[in-house]
């Protein structure tokens, strides 16, 4: 969500969000009545369900802590991808033999971990996009979008299936609200590296057509207007802007990979 700066030298950021932000308010656990799971609760709950279900093809490797997080990144691919539990075990009949005892395994385990995920009233942060692509599919949007003039989300580099579904329920709402929707999509000026983006912007562009309040367009590259968008042009030069430098000396960028390395900067 956008609002531009009004020209006054102040940024206002309460009319931007993340998109995580957007999925909250599109609907998010809410509908599924469950509560948000961080990353490493969710790797904890799959690995007792691993160990529930024993190491089979993996042997011992099943309860080393690697299994747990290589297992739940694919999970998290897969559910990115909108490819359920059931459709996975089915994909692995068809794998060569060597494979699918393999596939067949995490397949089960897939389907253990979404139980327990209910059982608890859990939910992952792809659970998060699945339920409001629900919410908005059967009730539209809800009054905190609806009340708005115009949606714009940009800066997004990733376009997974279920994240694309997503996105095009809320197309589809806010053109039954009359709320505009502007959808901008990251492009390089670069033909190999629009290459990527290039069937999202096509699939949109299709799936768009007919809908009157959707805005769609490629980003080129380039300087986007954000909160503090102006400051961030000088506020590691080693120019300060006239009027700052006799306040003190420019600011520097530290770089701490943890929160202990962070304290002792």
């Amino acid at each position: 969500m956008m609002r531009e700066a009004d020209g006054g030298g102040v940024a206002i950021g309460s009319g931007y969000a993340s998109f995580s932000t957007l999925i909250d308010m599109a609907g998010g656990l809410a509908h599924w009545k469950r509560r948000p799971c961080a990353p490493l609760a969710s790797r904890l709950v799959l690995a007792s369900c691993a160990e529930k279900l024993g190491g089979g093809p993996f042997g011992d490797f099943a309860r080393e802590p690697a299994f747990a997080r290589a297992a739940l990144r694919l999970l998290f691919e897969m559910k990115a991808g909108d490819l359920t539990p059931p459709a996975f075990l089915d994909a692995a009949l068809r794998l060569a033999p060597q494979r699918r005892e393999r596939a067949e395994h995490l397949g089960r385990l897939f389907v253990h971990y979404e139980e327990k995920m209910r059982e608890l009233e859990l939910a992952d942060r792809e659970d998060a996009v699945r339920s409001a692509v629900e919410r908005l599919e059967s009730r539209g949007l809800p009054p905190e979008l609806e009340r708005l003039d115009a949606i714009e989300i940009s800066g997004l580099h990733d376009f997974p299936l279920l994240r694309q579904r997503l996105l095009l329920a809320l197309a589809k709402q806010c053109e039954r609200s009359r709320v505009a929707l502007r959808l901008r999509i990251p492009g390089a000026g670069s033909p190999e590296v629009d290459a990527a983006v290039d069937p999202v912007f096509s699939y949109f562009e299709r799936s768009a057509q007919g809908l009157e309040n959707i805005e769609l367009s490629k980003e080129e590259p380039g300087p986007r207007p954000g909160p503090l968008s102006a400051l961030g042009r000088f506020l590691f030069s080693a120019a300060a802007p006239e009027g700052v430098a006799e306040h003190g000396a420019r600011l520097e960028l530290c770089s701490a990979s943890t929160p202990r390395a962070e304290a002792r900067l």
